[in-house]
């Protein structure tokens, strides 16, 4: 029941339909956009903002990898290497 729930709301963050990150106010879409110029334009583009590969949305291990990606649009291989996931 518990996972049901989490995933539903992630499903909210990520936009699955459209594979889009979570929405941010105007103000802080500001605020990336000047701070993480170049890696705003990646995710705006659909690519990983580390590594500049296009987002297979499916390629995602689980719920929690989905929502890093909602928060900070990294792919999952990125993910793997920056949290010490598998190899």
């Amino acid at each position: 029941m518990i996972n049901k729930m989490i995933n539903k709301v992630i499903n909210k963050m990520t936009n699955k339909r459209n594979n889009k990150m979570m929405t941010r106010t105007p103000e802080m879409q500001k605020i990336m956009d000047t701070m993480f110029q170049e890696r705003t334009k990646r995710v705006r583009e659909n690519k990983c903002p580390v590594c500049a590969e296009p987002i297979n949305y499916d390629s995602f291990k689980d719920a929690l990898s989905r929502r890093e990606y909602a928060i900070s649009g990294t792919c999952q291989k990125c993910q793997d290497y920056l949290f010490g996931g598998d190899e």
